[in-house]
């Protein structure tokens, strides 16, 4: 798990690249200060940081991070406040003393937790995510009006889960929110607003397995109930059943064709552009390898499109060059797909619809991105969000803000719903990206590496986003802002 932890005076643990030096100084989260929780055995945890080096402390008090290697010294406890706040509490378990302090005083030296020893932690993850229950091994989908663990695989816009930090008042407090934008309550029920009953505090579960529980307001923890597995808070207790694992969210989406089919598995596996019905065995996920900066699709038996001579099945459970592509993109938003194997395009190789490598010259798709129905978007200098006085689209943000995506021909329009109306991005004629209530704006997304995409407008030019927090249609596709979704 990756996270930053917040001192009692709002500063976050921070590791310098000079040196390995810590200290807690920063009042933002950003790569230096995000360490990765690493479970052991017996009840103990390692806290890494993003230079790959572990938290130490000495029986002198010094604490220091430079350990390449895992020993007694790296071994730490998490103990968790018993004012139900969130907050954590760090104690070495070779010296049994607790690490705390302020700036560039950090030491592993009290015997009890002052209010110094106390953090705060913070999910440094993307927060829209795959919730996957460790007991049952299902995850959470939107299905009437609750969160239920039953599918084994998370597959369409249902199975979206986003995690709001809500940590307020020096307390470390979560909400998690359905595909649909509703708060799940400890009841088990799902509601528009958040409130007291919505919020929930993270544990992290030692052993092989892992994962992580959610402790409501009465101490009681998030479980699955029942034969569909309704997501609420039962017992005060953490076993199997209390305990939940991040997946992360890949991009889904519906693939048309030129004959205006959705490309499908419903005949078996391989892949033909023949349904009017967009059901999972529409859906395919895309993903991308960073050693080769090739794509790859998986459809919903689980299986990687692969090159067969030159047909398309869905068969590999294995990266190969066969089951390679390259995407390129058209100004109307749609794309033509390239196997490597073969450095030949997709097309249509009959009235059947069945998909051939086959083809010298592009042929068009479009790949419409179905599970963000609501979006979180996050770029290397924070959330992007908006300023409420002027309504600019900003990109420094220390929090998340969830927008509203939809989508129709290619095109994408990025909206933000209030109680005074709805709004939605725009490009004025100075080029910066606000919010506006008239006609919706169209993007294009062009996926650029996992979870990431750039975006571009209707003129042909790119969001750039500046350390600043300004957000500007002023790009080229070189200089383009990659935007993590």
């Amino acid at each position: 798990m990756e996270v930053g932890l917040i001192n009692s005076t709002g500063r976050y643990l921070t590791a310098e690249f000079f040196g390995f030096r810590i200290n807690a100084t920063a009042t933002t989260l950003g790569k230096k200060q995000c360490w990765f929780i690493e479970p052991g055995d017996n009840n103990v945890f390692y806290i890494r940081s993003h230079l790959g080096r572990y938290l130490s402390g000495d029986e002198k008090g010094n604490v220091s991070c430079t350990s390449e290697s895992k020993g007694p010294n790296e071994q730490f406890i998490i103990e968790y406040c018993p004012e139900n706040s969130g907050r954590w509490a760090l104690r070495n378990q070779q010296t049994s003393r607790y690490f705390g302090g302020n700036e560039d005083l950090l030491k592993c030296y009290e015997k009890e937790p002052t209010s110094m020893e106390w953090w705060i932690p913070h999910l440094a993850i993307h927060p829209q995510i795959n919730l996957q229950h460790v007991h049952r091994k299902t995850v959470a989908c939107l299905k009437d009006n609750s969160l239920l663990c039953l599918k084994t695989i998370p597959w369409g816009s249902d199975s979206l889960i986003t995690i709001d930090w809500e940590g307020k008042d020096g307390e470390a407090k979560y909400s998690l929110k359905s595909a649909n934008n509703l708060y799940l309550e400890q009841n088990g029920d799902l509601k528009e607003n958040s409130s007291q009953a919505c919020l929930y505090r993270l544990e992290v579960i030692c052993g092989l397995k892992g994962g992580l529980a959610f402790k409501d307001e009465a101490e009681k923890y998030l479980t699955a109930v029942g034969p569909y597995g309704k997501m609420q808070t039962r017992k005060g207790t953490i076993g199997m059943e209390e305990s939940f694992i991040f997946q992360n969210s890949y991009p889904q989406g519906a693939m048309l064709a030129q004959n205006h089919r959705n490309v499908s598995i419903r005949q078996g596996v391989s892949l033909l552009a023949n349904q009017q019905e967009l059901e999972d065995n529409e859906i395919h996920q895309l993903e991308f390898e960073k050693e080769s900066g090739g794509w790859s699709f998986r459809a919903a038996n689980g299986k990687l499109w692969t090159v067969v001579n030159d047909g398309i099945d869905a068969i590999a459970d294995k990266k190969s060059k066969h089951i390679l592509f390259d995407l390129e993109y058209f100004s109307d938003g749609w794309m033509a797909v390239k196997a490597r194997v073969s450095k030949k395009y997709l097309t249509l190789k009959d009235s059947s619809g069945k998909l051939s490598a086959a083809s010298t010259h592009p042929e068009k798709f479009l790949f419409s991105m179905i599970n963000r129905p609501i979006i979180v978007l996050r770029t290397e200098y924070g959330f992007i969000g908006y300023n409420q006085y002027d309504m600019s689209i900003k990109c420094d943000n220390n929090l998340s803000h969830t927008f509203f995506l939809e989508h129709r021909n290619g095109e994408y329009h990025i909206k933000e719903k209030q109680n005074t109306g709805n709004y939605c991005w725009t490009v004025t004629s100075n080029k910066k990206v606000m919010l506006h209530d008239g006609v919706a704006y169209p993007f294009y997304f062009e996926h650029s590496s996992q979870n990431k995409f750039v975006i571009r407008t209707q003129a042909n030019v790119y969001i750039k986003c500046e350390q600043n927090g300004t957000v500007k249609a002023e790009a080229n596709r070189q200089n383009a802002t990659e935007i993590e979704f």
